[in-house]
């Protein structure tokens, strides 16, 4: 695992993990849940992409980006340290 930029990690030979922008959709539109993560591997770019669903009208812009944040790092952690870490040895600050 190696760190190519500060938002940028290399997983494996061509796979890396990413930290995306945080974008905002149509207040208009109803959440389904109150709160949902989706992580889905991109085959084609050999990277991870993490999208983060809330309810607006529980949760601010900024407690959404927080958690992003932590959750990123989270990652960081899992993908940059040995096998033999336990979950709980990670943090989340």
């Amino acid at each position: 695992v190696e760190t190519l930029r500060e938002d940028e990690i290399e997983l494996a030979p061509n796979t890396l993990l990413r930290r995306v922008g945080t974008t905002t959709s149509d207040p208009q539109t109803v959440a389904k849940f109150d709160l949902t993560c989706y992580v889905l591997y991109d085959v084609s770019s050999r990277s991870i992409d993490v999208s983060i669903d809330a309810s607006s009208e529980l949760f601010e812009l900024q407690t959404i980006e927080y958690m992003a944040c932590r959750f990123h790092s989270l990652l960081i952690q899992i993908f940059t340290q040995s096998n033999s870490t336990a979950l709980f040895q990670y943090s989340l600050v």
